[in-house]
C-alpha cells in the first residue's frame, strides 16, 4: 500500500493529466453521439416531409390554382403512376384492374379491347414517357396527362405530345381511374310529364368533351310518339346555370331509335355536345319537338303535333 501511495505521489501530475484526457475523450464521444442522433432525426424528418410532399406540384389545379387535399394527393398520384407504369411495361392485366367499372362498361368492356384501343392505339412508340398535373378539383378530381417520346431513349428532343384526361373515381373503399376523358357518372332519377308522356333522366355519363344521358320514356297515350323530328339541330338540348345550351347529336339516331310505341316504355342513351366545365353542372334537359302522333306526322309532314318537355336536373 505504501508503494502505491509513493508511486502516486511521484506521478501525481501525470495521473491527473491522464484522467483529464479520458474525461475529455468521453465528453467528445458523447457530443458526437448526440450530433449523430440529431442528424438521424433530421434525416427521418426530411424523409417524412418528402413523402408527405410527394406529388405536391402535380396537385395544383391548372384551371383554378386550388390544390388536391394533402390526404389524397399521394394516393391519387400513386394511382396514376402505377397505371402508366403498367401500360409502359405492357402489363395489361394490372392496368385494366385500375379502371373504374363504368369506364370499363362504356369504353373497354374487355381487356382485349382495352389493350388494342388504348394501350396499342395511344402508345404506338414503346419509348415514351409522361407527366401529369391536376386539371380541376371542383366536383371531380381530374388530371391532365401528357405523353411524349422519351428523350433519353430516343436521343431526340421532341416538344410534341399527346394528352388525355384521367378522373379519380371512388368505388367502395378504393379509388379507380376514368381514362380517355371519362369523368364519371351522375345519377339523377328526375322526371317531367306533359300530355301523358313522361321523361325520366336516370343518369348521365360525363366526358370532357361530350356527355351521354340515360333516359327512360313512358308513353301513356293512345298514339305512337317521336321524341324529335330532327328537322332542327337544336330541338333537343341540355343547358347549364348560365343558360348555355348543348345540342344533342340527334342526327346519329333514326326514327326507330326515337319512336316510343303507345302504352310502352323505352330506354335511350342520347349523346350531347356538352363540354365539361368546372363548377357549372348541367341543370336542364329539354325535348322541344316531341311528335305526339307519329302516324299522322308521317302522312302529313307539315302538320304540327308537338309537345315540349323539360326535365330539371
Amino acid at each position: 500500500m505504501n508503494k502505491i501511495i509513493r508511486l502516486y505521489n511521484q506521478n501525481r501530475f501525470k495521473v491527473w493529466i491522464g484522467i483529464a484526457v479520458i474525461i475529455f475523450i468521453l465528453a467528445i464521444i458523447q457530443v458526437l453521439n448526440n450530433n449523430a442522433k440529431q442528424t438521424d432525426n433530421s434525416q427521418n424528418t426530411a424523409q417524412n416531409d418528402i413523402s408527405t410532399e410527394k406529388y405536391e406540384d402535380e396537385s395544383i389545379s391548372l384551371v383554378s390554382g386550388d390544390e388536391v387535399p394533402e390526404e389524397y394527393s399521394s394516393d391519387f398520384g400513386n394511382l396514376i403512376d402505377s397505371f402508366l407504369t403498367y401500360c409502359k411495361e405492357n402489363n395489361v392485366d394490372e392496368a385494366y384492374k385500375l379502371l373504374s367499372s363504368d369506364c370499363k362498361r362504356l369504353l373497354y368492356p374487355t381487356k382485349e379491347i382495352f389493350e388494342e384501343n388504348y394501350c396499342k392505339g395511344k402508345f404506338k412508340n414503346e419509348k415514351w414517357d409522361y407527366s401529369f398535373q391536376s386539371w380541376t378539383t371542383k366536383n371531380a378530381y381530374i388530371y391532365r396527362i401528357k405523353f411524349y417520346e422519351d428523350m433519353l431513349s430516343t436521343g431526340i428532343a421532341n416538344k410534341t405530345y399527346i394528352e388525355d384526361y384521367y378522373s379519380i373515381i371512388k368505388e367502395e373503399n378504393t379509388y379507380k381511374l376514368g381514362i380517355n376523358g371519362y369523368v364519371g357518372r351522375v345519377n339523377y332519377n328526375n322526371s317531367a310529364e306533359q300530355e301523358n308522356i313522361k321523361v325520366t333522366v336516370d343518369s348521365a355519363d360525363i366526358f370532357m368533351d361530350y356527355s351521354i344521358y340515360n333516359i327512360s320514356v313512358e308513353n301513356n297515350t293512345d298514339k305512337d310518339i317521336l321524341l324529335d323530328d330532327r328537322k332542327d339541330t337544336d330541338s333537343t338540348y341540355i343547358s347549364n346555370e348560365n343558360s348555355t345550351e348543348f345540342e344533342a347529336f340527334i342526327h346519329e339516331y333514326s326514327d326507330e331509335d326515337l319512336c316510343v310505341k303507345s302504352k310502352e316504355s323505352k330506354n335511350l342513351s342520347i349523346k350531347f355536345s356538352s363540354i365539361y366545365t368546372e363548377g357549372l353542372p348541367n341543370k336542364k334537359l329539354t325535348f322541344s319537338s316531341i311528335v305526339t302522333d307519329y302516324e299522322k306526322y308521317l302522312n302529313n309532314n307539315d302538320v304540327q303535333y308537338y309537345v315540349k318537355i323539360e326535365v330539371e336536373l
